[in-house]
């Protein structure tokens, strides 16, 4: 049988070389073969690429990354730690996420991936939670934290669990759920961990990194799922 063609949406970086170039953490790659598919990258290209793109893929994994600009949720910058996008990601992803839903494309979105759908969802986000929240729990520096999940989720039927370890790697988080979004798991200090879209074949966005748990039998379970059901979606 065929493994699933998995698109994974790469970044843009411009530093630290002469000419600007398309990166990704080998981690993705290494989840998604793991889980029986196989990796193409998509790197940012124009809007009249995305039908060719689609008719090739059988699912899309939107990767983690810097800060998207607040002023897509109607806010301006305010946390004095804001790292944004680059410039052409950001546009790419801006239009590629509601282009893959319109679609009804399988899709996981990971970390930055999970807050950008938001936004396109009409979705706004904490710019940086440790300024905004008083918590005590650490979201950055990959620390483990634990999280719940939301019983009657999608998410909650294929995890196979009430709670599990993320490792978590952000300073920013959803704040206001957008439009046709909910939530599938919270870690305990109420900050929203995971959603996903109501009436869709499948979502999985994450705001942890499951692709750096490789040993992590959830983690696996997630990009197993994703990858099942991309293959429903081959073409013939």
């Amino acid at each position: 049988m065929t493994r699933p063609l998995i698109g994974i949406v790469t970044d843009f970086d411009t530093s630290g070389r002469k000419k600007p170039y398309a990166v990704l953490y080998h981690s993705y790659i290494d989840a998604i073969v793991r889980a029986g598919g196989t990796p193409m990258l998509i790197p940012p290209v124009p809007v009249d690429c995305f039908d060719d793109i689609l008719e090739r893929v059988d699912g899309v994994l939107f990767t983690g990354g810097d800060d998207l600009d607040p002023r897509h949720y109607g806010e301006a910058p305010q946390a004095d730690n804001l790292v944004i996008l680059h410039s052409r990601r950001e546009e790419f992803e801006l239009k590629f996420t509601p282009f893959v839903i319109e679609k009804e494309k399988p899709f996981m979105s990971i970390c930055c991936g999970m807050q950008i759908a938001n936004v396109v969802q009409g979705g706004t986000l904490y710019q940086d939670i440790r300024s905004e929240i008083d918590s005590g729990l650490i979201h950055t520096d990959g620390v483990i934290h634990a999280v719940e999940v939301k019983p009657g989720t999608d998410f909650a039927k294929f995890v196979g669990a009430s709670r599990l370890d993320s490792h978590s790697q952000h300073h920013q988080a959803v704040k206001k759920v957008g439009a046709r979004l909910r939530v599938t798991a919270q870690a305990d200090d109420g900050i929203i961990e995971a959603i996903e879209l109501e009436d869709y074949p499948l979502s999985i966005l994450v705001q942890w990194h499951p692709e750096n748990q490789p040993t992590d039998k959830v983690s696996n379970r997630m990009f197993e799922k994703f990858v099942a059901s991309s293959r429903r979606y081959q073409r013939v």
